[in-house]
């Protein structure tokens, strides 16, 4: 959605707001972007400043004043135009690594404010050096239904060669078994990267063109993606792909149920005559102009001319993306709205203790629905939350709720589920300082472990007084940064309560 600028692994950077406006929306939050600051621009445009330390000046005490009211560390706040107006070069924060962030980093976007849509930032100006041409690593092809792709034993990878100046595949002359097209068209998929002048890090393309004899079927640009759009990523690549192999193929063919707006012209979709061959161009281009084509032909093999004849995808056996699915029983429940899938996917609903719906490597759009009814013996217990096995065989929490004697969970992904009970309190360890010694840190911490569940709320109190805490998520540390103005002896009580209610306090006497 933007730029990271790098920050030599160094946090507390000064950053500057790039034009005049007013700061319309911070949000702080051990997850996600961190501490975000959005400032709306005269332009109608919004530039976003993610993963900060710091916050400066009146938007930092605004923003701790509005925290202490709510007594909470996250909070989403929008302003109205007069409350934070920003000049041009104003400070307005220090570079940090919060939030989802495993580096120091500035995270950069400049959006579209009326419907914040993500724009290009590399297409304002910055004057980032790069005569490096895109690379093009491989291509796949596909054999495509009306219902969709991924057919199995109907995918062949080609291997491309640079030949000094452009790419070409081997052999030029690709032949494709007239099975390929028994379903309908086929399509293709390519493994591109782009690099920098002054960086290794592998970026993505700008622009991406697919050209059959000269006419255009297929383009992609990146110059605005919707956030309502951003998760149909997962069918824009071959996920499963991905998902195991972590290769990146992304195609150059559009599926009937995404709508990203990043493609400008055509489908993509190839149809040969059996043994026609036709030259094809795929081209791949930079925001600095720099392009790079890859040449190559494909061939149908001579068979019989029976496309479009059948069905792979079946209502039997798969879900379809336009569908809706439900299954209840006494203990457990499955709820999938229309348009979960992106592609038809292996139509599998398992109820009991333990819920099976399709396969974990399979990627969805919306949120999966499960339940299970509290067993009746234990119907007063507490601590319950549902937990999700991952494709990788590692179990997570998905949030939970209960009513009338059920525990029910929304997730955006499938796999294998199960009730579970979380009945042990996190515990709480103070980190470098102690109670017999006179605090001089300007920061103290503390390391909240055995979880489970993820922690929900945490609140720090001195002599009855709240004071607010940070959550750093990456190790689940509390951070508490001390006030200059804080003297003398106080009574301290630190208190975390984890996603199923569990609760710890620690409570010690402080001198500052």
């Amino acid at each position: 959605m933007g730029v990271d600028f790098k920050t030599n692994g160094k946090e507390g950077l000064t950053l500057y707001a790039i034009e005049r406006g007013f700061v319309s929306r911070v949000k702080i939050s051990p997850d996600g972007y961190g501490k975000s600051i959005y400032i709306d621009h005269p332009d109608g445009r919004t530039s976003v400043y993610a993963h900060c330390s710091v916050l400066k000046g009146r938007i930092d005490s605004l923003v701790k004043a509005i925290q202490a009211e709510q007594q909470n560390f996250e909070v989403d706040i929008y302003f109205r135009p007069t409350d934070l107006p920003i000049l041009k070069g104003q400070v307005i924060a220090l570079s940090g690594n919060t939030g989802h962030s495993f580096a120091p980093h500035l995270h950069f976007e400049i959006r579209d404010t009326k419907t914040e849509d993500a724009l290009n930032p590399l297409l304002f100006g910055f004057d980032v050096p790069d005569h490096k041409k895109p690379e093009i690593h491989g291509m796949q092809i596909y054999a495509l239904s009306d219902e969709g792709y991924l057919i199995p034993g109907k995918s062949m990878k080609v291997g491309l060669q640079f030949n000094g100046k452009n790419y070409v595949s081997i052999p030029e002359t690709i032949e494709i078994p007239s099975s390929f097209f028994e379903f309908g068209p086929i399509g293709l998929a390519f493994e591109t990267s782009d690099h920098l002048d002054r960086g290794m890090n592998t970026c993505g393309i700008y622009e991406a063109r697919l050209r059959k004899n000269g006419t255009v079927l297929f383009v992609q640009r990146m110059d605005r993606v919707s956030f309502d759009e951003t998760r149909y990523v997962n069918d824009h690549v071959d996920y499963e792909r991905y998902d195991k192999q972590r290769e990146e193929w992304q195609k150059a063919f559009t599926s009937r149920s995404n709508p990203l707006h990043i493609y400008k012209t055509g489908n993509g979709w190839i149809m040969l005559e059996p043994g026609q061959m036709m030259p094809f161009e795929f081209t791949v281009t930079d925001t600095k102009g720099n392009k790079t084509i890859l040449s190559f032909a494909l061939k149908r093999q001579v068979g019989p001319k029976n496309e479009s004849q059948k069905k792979y995808f079946t209502t039997e056996l798969n879900f379809m993306p336009d569908s809706s699915y439900s299954a209840v029983n006494e203990s457990s429940m499955v709820f999938l709205k229309p348009y979960t899938f992106y592609q038809p996917a292996m139509k599998k609903i398992v109820l009991g203790n333990v819920i099976n719906v399709s396969s974990p490597s399979i990627p969805v759009q919306l949120p999966v629905e499960v339940g299970f009814k509290i067993p009746e013996e234990k119907s007063q217990e507490k601590g319950w939350y549902i937990a999700r096995t991952k494709s990788n065989g590692r179990e997570t929490s998905i949030d939970s709720r209960i009513a009338g004697g059920w525990v029910y969970g929304e997730t955006k992904a499938v796999g294998t589920f199960q009730l579970k009970q979380d009945a042990t309190s996190p515990k709480i360890t103070p980190l470098g300082f102690n109670q017999q010694q006179k605090i001089i840190q300007k920061q103290l911490k503390w390391h909240v472990s055995e979880l489970t569940t993820e922690l929900k709320d945490y609140d720090l109190f001195l002599d009855n007084q709240w004071h607010l805490v940070e959550l750093e998520r990456k190790g689940n540390y509390l951070i508490f940064n001390v006030p200059s103005s804080l003297k003398g002896k106080k009574n301290a009580e630190l208190i975390v309560t984890d996603q199923c209610g569990n609760k710890a306090v620690w409570k010690g006497s402080l001198t500052f």
